[in-house]
């Protein structure tokens, strides 16, 4: 004879505190309620709720009920009890707003909110910072209670300095330690190539200082507990591949847990892991993820592409020509800089050909990566912890930070120089030199979307010639030159004319104590008066400013480059021409320091012809559409968002997933600024229990938690200060019959061992659990059902009594 039990699914988190199997199964609950099953009784009265609090001591005695009934309801619908018991309670409402970054060609900003907290995902920008796109994050900033930021690059955060030194943001901002140093790195790249070429005035060196100190990082793994309006909000980060210290953020309130994972890479590179998404964040309630290699099939292994991008620069080289690679600023040219320095001490190629690398904070970005062996790869944590050996001690990478160094590199060289728009950086400037020899060639290892001069160029075919809209910076001469003398002489005039009537009020202030407190007799009489003559006296303090220090669980970091010898490469030119590293401080002292000479910028239109080669060889360091397929499929969310993907890649993989994913409830795809309810099935809400209920309940231990099951009737309270609705206690005779519920229970390997400790032979056979000699089979039929049939005999009601024990009965 056959009997049915329900197996809970695997563990969620729950309360925002510890990963449990419960989630599950109060999920289970919430659905068999609200589809019928004994929900309502023909009182009206509901029926079959479930209670859960964390064992142990420090426990949190607010408890959860699922799906319950209301009074004078007869037959209330799902929809129905859900909006009434949201209604009471104010809360269970979850929602997903695109402010931009629902297309490939945005950058990407997201506001989700859960209740009255409102979470900013990530708060990007392109390479152009072009206002215009930021529109909506002006409208959305009030009231953002924290930002998450999940990779360093301008794409995820930089949007971040204008938003905090224009737009008011005013909240804390989490990411790892790594995202935040190199993030800080594109940043102060970015200022400096633009200021040293265009009048920008959009942030400044000090926004940016600004929004960095508002950081906190963490550590994969740590959980981190919101406060004010995110209390009971816990956010995890876990490794996402892609970039260094690149994150997955996992979002849990209550039963809900909502992973935001974009930009992830499952493949183990030189210097970094793959993602750890199916293994740290299985089954959430709601999957964020994009789907911008969506259409992309990978057709080559990783060392097919490390043997053709070395071939053709290699090949380049070897013609006496210079090889010229766009790469970002701290980001994905990490992992080519250790390819290719791999590969070029294994081909002995420094002694005849130069590599380098090219931006405004290239020696900053190589300094702070050594710092973070601990973020790596586990070769990587071995090869230092073992061998002392850093990846990236380059040595015989030359670091330039000025075009004059560039050019003054001995030839056939490889530089890799920002950026990967090809626009107002080193690429640029280089493009232009180099463009028209034949002999030379353009490395393309990412590809663009938005209309640039890298998209240009990797157009098939190759254009002709470009047109290239040309941004530089000249010394002023002549009368241009006198009238910015004669300007700054009287700024200067006026500066220490303010200052001088400054010191004289305070010395007046100094000189009559009672005119220079506020609120005494004479400062009130005459205050009129001395608004009147702008007398009002000022109460100078010294000038402080808190320094925010970076940490960790382990204190506050080290940073080991401080300490480090200077290097030189075996041609006797410094890999470090500053001598030792200087830090993040002194470089904006540089950035900010006034030329000497004043400059003016101009504009200038060119037609560059091309006649130099352009290859593309994929190093993004992102997934394929093979591996977004299966790695969601092995995940298993309730529900998924698509975001930041162009519409056929979305569509694509919507229909992948409605169609190999039936448990996967639905799969939205939101257009920007229009948002979208993303709250799972599970319905769970938070009331108020009276004591003479709380005391009746019989808790049962399920991994980390007691649960109990529920009946009463859910009251909306009269105190307008009492949020949550108080659940009381009802006569049992009110009460019809129930069916179990069966909580925990354990994996089907593990049941064969139980038995087998029993004395009962027990094997697996076509998936089927045949015990003592044929006589009792057990069957795992779905996720939630197991089937066992046999005789009944003794050995029948010894395997079901050892089933049940893996199970807590309610």
């Amino acid at each position: 004879m056959p009997c049915g039990t329900r197996v809970p699914s695997v563990c969620a988190t729950a309360a925002g505190r510890q990963r449990c199997s419960v989630a599950s199964t109060l999920r289970w609950v919430a659905q068999r309620v609200l589809r019928g099953a004994g929900a309502v009784a023909r009182r009206g009265m509901g029926h079959g709720h479930c209670s859960c609090r964390p064992s142990g001591e420090g426990r949190d005695w607010r408890s959860w009920i699922i799906a319950v009934g209301l009074v004078e309801w007869t037959h209330p619908s799902a929809a129905a009890v859900t909006t009434v018991i949201r209604q009471m309670s104010g809360e269970g409402v979850i929602q997903l707003t695109p402010l931009y970054g629902a297309n490939d060609t945005d950058a990407m900003c997201y506001l989700l909110e859960i209740d009255d907290c409102r979470i900013m995902l990530d708060c990007g920008w392109d390479e152009r910072f072009d206002e215009r796109h930021l529109e909506a994050l002006a409208t959305a900033i009030n009231d953002v209670d924290c930002v998450l930021v999940s990779h360093a690059d301008i794409s995820h955060l930089g949007a971040l300095p204008y938003a905090i030194g224009q737009l008011g943001l005013d909240c804390p901002i989490y990411s790892t330690q790594p995202v935040w140093r190199m993030g800080s790195m594109f940043m102060y790249d970015a200022w400096q190539r633009l200021t040293a070429r265009a009048e920008f005035d959009l942030f400044s060196i000090d926004d940016v200082d600004s929004a960095f100190d508002k950081f906190k990082t963490v550590t994969y793994a740590q959980e981190c507990h919101l406060t004010g309006r995110g209390d009971g909000i816990v956010v995890t980060p876990f490794q996402a591949g892609h970039s260094l210290g690149g994150a997955i953020w996992r979002i849990v309130k209550d039963t809900e847990q909502i992973v935001y994972a974009v930009d992830l890479n499952h493949s183990r590179e030189r210097h970094l892991d793959g993602t750890v998404l199916e293994i740290s964040c299985p089954r959430p309630s709601v999957l964020i993820t994009d789907a911008y290699n969506g259409l992309t099939v990978m057709t080559t292994k990783r060392n097919e592409r490390d043997a053709q991008l070395f071939d053709a620069i290699r090949a380049c080289l070897d013609g006496g020509g210079n090889c010229l690679m766009p790469v970002d600023t701290a980001g994905r040219v990490l992992e080519l800089l250790v390819l290719l320095h791999s590969k070029w001490v294994s081909a002995r190629l420094d002694q005849s050909y130069t590599i380098a690398f090219a931006s405004h904070v290239a020696q900053n970005t190589l300094d702070f990566a050594r710092t973070y062996v601990e973020w790596m790869s586990e070769k990587c944590q071995k090869q230092f912890d073992q061998m002392r050996e850093n990846p990236f001690d380059l040595k015989h990478v030359v670091i330039c930070q000025s075009l004059e160094e560039v050019l003054a590199l001995r030839q056939p060289a490889l530089v890799l120089a920002s950026s990967l728009f090809m626009e107002m950086s080193f690429a640029e400037d280089l493009f232009i030199q180099w463009a028209s020899d034949p002999k030379n060639l353009v490395m393309m290892t990412t590809a663009p979307r938005v209309p640039c001069l890298a998209t240009t160029l990797l157009q098939k075919p190759t254009p002709k010639s470009v047109q290239i809209v040309r941004r530089y910076r000249v010394p002023l001469e002549g009368a241009e030159l006198r009238e910015y003398e004669e300007k700054r002489k009287e700024q200067e005039a006026s500066v220490a004319k303010e200052e001088s009537e400054s010191e004289s009020d305070e010395e007046d202030a100094e000189e009559d104590d009672g005119m220079a407190r506020p609120g005494g007799a004479v400062g009130q009489a005459t205050a009129m008066f001395k608004r009147g003559l702008k007398l009002t006296p000022s109460f100078p303090m010294y000038g402080f400013k808190e320094v925010v220090r970076s940490s960790d669980i382990y204190g506050e970091a080290i940073d080991f480059s401080e300490y480090a010898p200077p290097e030189t490469n075996p041609d006797g030119i410094s890999a470090n021409p500053s001598g030792a590293a200087e830090s993040a401080s002194a470089l904006l002292e540089s950035a900010t320091t006034i030329p000497a000479v004043p400059t003016k910028a101009l504009t200038e239109h060119l037609t560059v012809g091309v006649r130099c080669a352009v290859h593309f060889v994929d190093f993004e360091g992102r997934m394929d559409q093979s591996s977004i397929k299966t790695v969601i499929k092995r995940v298993l969310p309730r529900k998924a968002v698509l975001v930041h993907g162009s519409a056929q890649a979305k569509d694509h993989i919507q229909e992948f997933l409605e169609r190999e994913l039936p448990n996967t409830s639905s799969v939205l795809i939101p257009d920007n600024q229009l948002s979208s309810v993303i709250n799972s099935e599970t319905n769970v809400f938070n009331v108020k229990i009276r004591d003479s209920l709380n005391k009746s309940l019989r808790f049962v231990q399920v991994g980390d938690y007691e649960v109990a099951y529920v009946d009463g009737r859910i009251v909306k309270s009269d105190d307008s200060r009492n949020r949550y609705p108080t659940l009381e206690q009802v006569a049992a005779t009110a009460v019809p019959d129930r069916p179990a519920v069966y909580l925990g229970g354990s994996r089907m390997a593990d049941l064969k061992k139980a038995i087998a400790r029993a004395g009962i032979d027990a094997e697996f056979i076509n998936g089927i659990l045949v015990c003592a000699g044929g006589l009792v089979n057990i069957r795992k039929v779905t996720d939630h059902q197991v089937s066992v049939q046999g005789a009944l005999c003794s050995q029948y009601f010894d395997i079901r009594r050892i089933l049940y024990d893996q199970y807590q009965i309610l």
